[in-house]
């Protein structure tokens, strides 16, 4: 009977698993379609706005990333202390409302306002703590994996329908159209069951300090901010120059010929990469991720719409595949009671990458040269490569106990 009642625990619990991970995974797609959907567009979107130049809309790009670095770590030790359920509402209702800013933007100022709002909605350090506070650690990443499928899927989305979508309704309609995704994803985070984040009362009300200081004195985790910045930074660097070399040849319309390609193969490669981080560890994943990225640029010194689509889909396999496996890896080493604190540290570098990529890109473009932006990005690509191959030296195979 013991053992009966142990399999219908497990059995039920496993559902649980699955039935949250759908729910994450939903949620995360609808921000990511949001989002991304709004990427592509948002220099073109700036420089038909008053004051709108190339260094304010690359400031646009680039300020989300800023706010968002600001907000991560405390939104994760909020997560922590009050759930994550509530502190996810909360953030979505924020970025609801950087749309709909957005929507109503009349100046480059207003778009930057309204990036900077949209920066403040910390969703993703939230959704995947909830995950790792609630799934098995044996399990963890495969749960990654398939929240990470509805989360590519929500891009596949974006980057197929926006260019379309933006021909028909233009930016403000994209900025409107991305502030009814955020309510759905709203509605189906209030759909979802309480986090049972495993926390004693004592470790909930610990102060974030201490918290923020023993999940940085994990072993590998400095690495694995570094290497999260820079991936980052590499993929969004792509939105400010690739949407214009593609404009320039074929129309924003063709903007799905370019991205389609480049997220379906980032899915594949994300599952993939889940697996090989629960199996081996995340240092493989990063060395093949490096070396993609470092191969995107060389890619991107091809002309035309053949160095577009080469130089993006290497460069997305590379950061999809980063993203499934730092969010596993981080779950399998960190302490759950300092998780979320830890998931927000990482995110928070994440977004600073989101920050420097954009501004590095549009400093080095200033110069009148693509290539030496290429030339630059790929000798950081070559040095994230060796960290990552350092990284598999040191880094512990297990969970934090």
């Amino acid at each position: 009977m013991a053992a009966e009642r142990k399999q219908t625990a497990d059995t039920q619990g496993r559902r649980r698993e699955r039935a949250l991970t759908a729910g994450i995974g939903l949620l995360l797609g609808l921000q990511t379609f949001a989002m991304t959907m709004l990427n592509p567009f948002v220099n073109l979107y700036g420089m038909t706005l008053a004051g709108g130049t190339a260094l304010l809309c690359s400031v646009a790009l680039a300020v989300f990333g800023l706010t968002n670095a600001a907000l991560q770590i405390v939104s994760g030790h909020l997560g922590d202390r009050l759930g994550r359920k509530p502190v996810l509402l909360g953030a979505l209702v924020l970025l609801a409302a950087g749309m709909m800013m957005g929507y109503f933007a009349e100046s480059i100022w207003g778009l930057i306002a309204a990036r900077a709002v949209q920066g403040c909605a910390t969703i993703s350090s939230l959704a995947y703590s909830w995950l790792g506070s609630d799934v098995d650690g044996a399990r963890i990443g495969a749960a990654t994996g398939r929240a990470g499928v509805l989360v590519a899927a929500g891009s596949v989305v974006a980057y197929a329908g926006g260019p379309a979508l933006y021909g028909l309704i233009g930016a403000r309609g994209l900025f409107l159209t991305s502030a009814f995704a955020v309510a759905a994803a709203f509605a189906m985070t209030l759909l979802l069951p309480e986090d049972r984040t495993r926390l004693e009362p004592s470790a909930r009300r610990e102060k974030l300090g201490p918290k923020l200081a023993r999940a940085a004195r994990v072993p590998g985790v400095g690495a694995v901010c570094a290497l999260a910045l820079a991936n980052c930074a590499f993929n969004v660097e792509v939105f400010n120059f690739v949407p214009l070399r593609v404009d320039a040849l074929v129309g924003a319309g063709g903007m799905w010929m370019v991205f389609v390609p480049a997220v379906a193969l980032g899915v594949a490669g994300m599952l993939v990469a889940s697996r090989v981080t629960d199996a081996r560890g995340f240092a493989p994943v990063a060395v093949f991720s490096f070396s993609c990225i470092f191969a995107s640029y060389l890619a991107f010194l091809l002309p035309g719409m053949l160095g577009a689509i080469a130089g993006t889909t290497l460069n997305m396999v590379g950061y999809c595949c980063v993203t499934a496996g730092v969010s596993a890896h981080m779950s399998r080493i960190v302490d759950p009671a300092v998780l979320g604190t830890a998931n927000g540290l990482v995110q928070a570098f994440i977004s600073l990458g989101a920050f420097a990529g954009p501004m590095l890109s549009a400093a080095l473009l200033a110069t009148g040269s693509e290539v030496a932006m290429d030339v630059a990005s790929a000798a950081l690509a070559l040095a994230c490569l060796a960290l990552a191959i350092r990284l598999g030296k040191r880094t512990p195979a297990g969970r934090a106990s």
